[in-house]
């Protein structure tokens, strides 16, 4: 894929310098035109970055990405998008571009053989002026935008029929969501491509046509996401026209209607985003077999579907597997500890704070090290204040890690400290006050590691 993509741009490069040769004059060299577009020129669509999210109320800038974005006077990138009427120039954050685009990440990287990336100005006539606004949009938009639908899908969701290019929600509906997944997957942007399938999934009903589904076989790997479901969602079309006579539109690709996966009693809609994204281990041909995602977990139904085979095991079509132990109870299980990881980040710090504190008070031999003792309050305290950089994700990952070293010193000057007040201990309440040092310790080497992980989160 990164070599045809280089490819295309050296043709193309050929054939503009031909044109300049030829007295033509090449568009991707122009000055920029203004934005009202009153001189005829491609309009300049000119992104800029919203302090919040209005529909998740959160920051929309990523800090590992956007530190050099922050000022409007940032280094951009112009992409010459479509031709004709319908051409557009985008002026794009680089620094975006080349974290989630595989292809801009090593087109901009020092020398490469383009001369766009050497002008960081880049011309794609082909590509659709609406599809690549989509992609722009969905570069600035929020993390928690940018996930999609992670796991299961909105499978109640129902277009509103005002399909709107600024409206979050609206400017995926009424379009052909596939085309933007091939763009994604040509920019080797692959956290672009989920997206698009958590979109895609949703609008796939009756009304596709066999065109449609032809052109994405033609046009997606064998291996990608979306071939995978795709060709799912064919072989269970012919299981619903077991029964029934086939559609007499469908009856001019007999190729298609011969897919068969060998697992297809399913309505694809309902799996996990998970199934299409990794490779199932075990082999398609085996109608029963296990796969570890293959599990149905959303409730869609589909209105116009009809009626499906009462005997599946005699034509050979599995039915839906039953989940193992394990797997029925691992997400509960996942949700359970992500609550007592956020009881503990939540509690500990003023237990930590009290229980130092109490130390310093009680220990008046000294039995322990003066250093450990007012460290660890010190330390306690500002885990308190700590609390909300780190549930307003504002830690940032060097700051995360220097913090959770300070942690670990302070673990590490309790267990020491803690030692030699056992080996020197001769009553009850010293012997309580090492070991209270103890718990203390083993607390604040787990403390660090949720730390150190807080800027993921």
């Amino acid at each position: 894929m990164v070599a045809s993509l280089f490819d295309f741009q050296r043709r193309r490069r050929k054939i503009l310098d031909e044109e300049e040769a030829n007295g033509q004059p090449y568009l991707g060299r122009e000055s920029l035109r203004s934005c009202d577009n009153r001189d005829g020129g491609p309009r300049v669509v000119k992104p800029v970055l919203s302090e919040t999210c209005r529909a998740h109320a959160v920051a929309t800038k990523d800090t590992r990405t956007l530190d050099c974005c922050d000022d409007d006077d940032a280094e951009r990138v112009k992409i010459d998008i479509g031709s004709g009427t319908t051409r557009r120039v985008f002026l794009v954050h680089k620094a975006l571009l080349r974290h989630y685009s595989e292809y801009f990440r090593g087109a901009l990287r020092g020398k490469s053989a383009l001369r766009e990336a050497a002008d960081e100005e880049f011309y794609f006539p082909e590509v659709d002026t609406d599809g690549f606004l989509r992609f722009v949009r969905w570069l600035y938009m929020c993390r928690t935008c940018k996930k999609g639908g992670c796991r299961l899908y909105e499978s109640d969701h129902r277009c509103s029929g005002q399909h709107s290019r600024t409206d979050p929600d609206g400017m995926w509906c009424g379009v052909k969501l596939e085309h933007d997944y091939v763009l994604g997957d040509w920019l080797l942007c692959h956290r672009y491509c989920s997206f698009v399938m958590s979109h895609v999934v949703p609008h796939v009903d009756d009304s596709m046509s066999p065109e449609r589904i032809r052109w994405i076989l033609d046009n997606t790997m064998n291996d990608s996401p979306m071939q995978r479901f795709m060709r799912h969602y064919v072989c269970w079309l012919k299981l619903r026209w077991a029964d029934a006579k086939c559609p007499t539109d469908w009856a001019r690709y007999p190729d298609l209607v011969e897919l068969d996966d060998g697992w297809a009693s399913t309505d694809p809609r309902r799996y996990q985003l998970e199934h299409w994204e990794a490779e199932c281990s075990v082999p398609a041909s085996e109608a029963n077999a296990m796969c570890p995602h293959r599990i149905a977990e959303s409730s869609r139904t589909d209105s116009g579907s009809g009626e499906l085979l009462k005997n599946k095991k005699a034509r050979g079509l599995g039915s839906v597997p039953r989940k193992k132990f394990w797997e029925k109870y691992r997400d509960p299980l996942k949700a359970s500890f992500g609550l007592l990881v956020l009881i503990y980040h939540f509690l500990f710090p003023f237990a930590w704070v009290g229980i130092s504190a109490f130390i310093v008070v009680a220990d008046d031999d000294p039995l322990l090290f003066e250093a450990s003792k007012y460290y660890s309050l010190i330390t306690g305290c500002l885990a308190v204040i700590g609390i909300w950089p780190i549930c307003m994700r504002m830690m940032k990952m060097y700051f995360a890690m220097a913090c959770s070293i300070l942690v670990v010193i302070a673990s590490v000057l309790s267990f020491a400290s803690s030692s030699t007040c056992l080996a020197g201990a001769d009553r009850d309440v010293e012997r309580s006050i090492c070991k209270m040092e103890i718990g203390v310790g083993v607390l604040q080497f787990f403390y660090s590691i949720i730390v150190a992980t807080s800027y993921k989160w």
